[in-house]
C-alpha cells in the first residue's frame, strides 16, 4: 500500500519524537541534578506525545481504508445500475456444403455456412437498448489468423433479467458466409489429426 505524504510527516515527527526522548533520559542520567517527579512528568508527557502520533496515524490509514471502500461502493452500486447485456448458451453450427450461384459474377460456388447460435441474458438491473451484437470468427492456420465478419444484429430493448429470444428452444443465429475457400472446415481437420 502507498504511503502518503502526511503519514510520511507523522512517522518523521515519531521518529524524531522518540530520539529526542532518549537523549533526555541520557542526558538527565548524566546529569548530577536528577528529579525524580519531573523526570517521571517528562517520561509521562514523551509517552503522550508518542501514543498521540500513532494514534493519528491508524486513524489515517484507516480513514484511507475506508475511503477506498466507498470508492469500490459506489463503482459497483453504479454497475448495479447499468445494463449488461449478456451472452449464453454459444453454440457454433456448420452447414454441409452447397452449391450456390452468383448472378453478378456469374459463378458456382460450394459453400459451407457457419452459424453463431446464441442467447443474450440481460443480467444489469436497468433495460438495455439498442443492442448491437457483432460477430467475429476467427481461423488459426499455417498462414497466421483469418478473420471473418458477419453482418451485425440488432436487439432494440432488453428488458432487465430478460432473455432473448425468449422461447426455450429458440436461438440468435448469426451467419458467416465469407469463407469460399472452406478455411474453417481445413482447420478443424488438421487439428484431429
Amino acid at each position: 500500500m502507498k504511503i502518503k505524504i502526511y503519514q510520511m510527516v507523522l512517522i518523521g515527527l515519531f521518529v524524531l519524537l522518540l530520539a529526542l526522548g532518549v537523549f533526555s533520559f541520557v542526558y538527565s542520567a548524566v546529569q548530577k541534578k536528577y528529579d525524580l517527579i519531573n523526570s517521571i512528568s517528562a517520561a509521562g508527557t514523551f509517552v503522550i506525545a508518542l501514543l498521540t502520533l500513532a494514534y493519528v496515524y491508524i486513524t489515517s490509514r484507516q480513514l484511507d481504508i475506508m475511503g477506498e471502500q466507498l470508492k469500490e461502493n459506489k463503482k459497483d452500486r453504479e454497475l448495479q445500475n447499468q445494463p449488461l447485456p449478456w451472452i449464453t448458451s454459444l453454440l457454433l453450427t456448420i452447414e454441409k456444403p452447397d452449391f450456390y450461384y452468383s448472378p453478378p459474377e456469374q459463378k458456382y460456388e460450394a459453400l459451407s455456412r457457419y452459424y453463431t447460435k446464441f442467447k443474450v441474458k440481460n443480467v444489469g438491473g436497468c433495460p438495455a437498448v439498442s443492442v448491437d451484437i457483432s460477430a467475429t470468427l476467427e481461423i488459426q492456420s499455417g498462414d497466421g489468423t483469418k478473420l471473418f465478419s458477419a453482418a451485425s444484429e440488432r436487439i432494440e430493448t432488453l428488458e432487465e433479467k430478460q432473455m432473448y429470444p425468449q422461447e426455450k428452444q429458440t436461438f440468435y443465429n448469426i451467419m458467416f458466409t465469407e469463407d469460399v475457400k472452406g478455411e474453417l472446415l481445413t482447420a478443424l481437420r488438421e487439428k484431429t489429426q
